[in-house]
């Protein structure tokens, strides 16, 4: 009996050992920190070429028209850039949307401006991946010095508080223009296609013409807020 127990003991043991020799261990986890929180303010800062102002965005410079134009020649589009804008923690957009279906926007850089002594503008794209390539819309986003983003704005605002600041679209357009003072004045267009936009869709159609609809104007004050104003700039028609 002993013998017996002897040999079944050593049997289990045999086969405990044989068992742990073939379990996996447990890959150690690394932690990383999550895209862009290192990035510096100066780093996100140079993804966008400086401008002086007067600054603006009008027809000829929307990049989303391009391929719906007659076949004259055409500026390079001021969102035309190629290279895009990271996860990043000083645009919280980029973040938006990380972990559904549709991913998050395209958001690419176009350009900055120093209102005055104590902040920096930016203006980007934001662009779904769903929207086509004619739903462009430009953004532009204020800091302070440190990179700080500013008080969100009241109007026409995304959730990061970003000012809708121009756009295309299929059936609207809005260019946009701001001085050295601060004043943003913004002509809105209905789009005028060849063909019934609604009938025949945009591929294979041709926009002709944007018919001016109505214009709005914004002061942007030293503290980073832009209210609706009087202020009656016109901005330039430029020609399809």
């Amino acid at each position: 009996m002993k013998i017996k127990s002897i040999i079944a003991l050593a049997g289990l043991l045999s086969l405990a050992i044989i068992s742990m020799a073939f379990v996996q261990k447990p890959i150690p986890v690394k932690t990383t920190e999550l895209a862009g929180e290192k990035e510096s303010f100066l780093e996100f800062l140079s993804q966008f070429k400086k401008v002086e102002l007067p600054y603006s965005i009008g027809l000829n410079d929307l990049d989303g028209y391009r391929n719906y134009r007659d076949n004259k020649a055409k500026p390079a589009a001021k969102g035309a850039k190629k290279t895009s804008i990271k996860t990043t923690r000083f645009i919280p957009e980029s973040t938006a949307g990380k972990f559904s279906r549709m991913g998050p926007p395209e958001l690419a850089p176009v350009a900055r401006f120093y209102p005055n002594d104590k902040m920096v503008a930016v203006v980007y794209t934001f662009k779904q991946h769903f929207g086509g390539d004619l739903n462009i819309e430009y953004q532009l986003l204020l800091y302070d010095l440190k990179g700080n983003i500013l008080q969100k704005q009241k109007q026409k605002t995304h959730f990061s508080g970003a000012f809708n600041l121009a756009y295309s679209s299929i059936e609207k357009t809005m260019t946009c223009s701001i001085d050295a003072a601060g004043n943003i004045a913004q002509a809105e267009y209905k789009n005028v296609w060849k063909k019934d936009v609604h009938e025949h869709g945009f591929e294979g159609n041709k926009l002709v013409d944007f018919k001016p609809s109505k214009t709005t104007a914004f002061k942007l004050d030293s503290k980073g807020s832009l209210n609706e104003n009087k202020y009656a700039a016109t901005a330039s028609r430029a020609q399809p």
